[in-house]
């Protein structure tokens, strides 16, 4: 349980979650920012497996539970570059640096 908590994943989601709502143009590069807005391709968009839904990332797991313990059996995790809409403002994220996180 102290391992869950203190997690890299969740330090990032209690600090983002702790963190004030900023504009974008007041985010500094490398900062940690809540933006609240509409994701946007930059490319072509990704097709999420299960609903058929344009999106930007999907993770999708099918596990079994096998006596007392679950087993994977199917695990396909997708992203790619996004801008995120705020108003009329546009924020650039980088997947490179949010592949990290979402191996966690």
């Amino acid at each position: 349980m102290i391992s869950y908590y203190f997690s890299t994943k969740n330090i990032i989601l209690k600090t983002l979650q702790k963190s004030p709502h900023k504009s974008i143009n007041k985010i500094r590069e490398n900062d940690y920012a809540k933006i609240i807005g509409k994701a946007k391709y930059v490319h072509q968009p990704l097709i999420a497996p299960l609903s058929g839904r344009p999106c930007v990332y999907y993770h999708v797991k099918i596990e079994k539970k096998v006596k007392n313990s679950w087993s994977t059996y199917v695990e396909d995790k997708k992203i790619q570059d996004f801008f995120i809409e705020s108003g009329n403002e546009l924020a650039f994220i980088n997947t490179t640096q949010a592949n990290k996180f979402s191996q966690m």
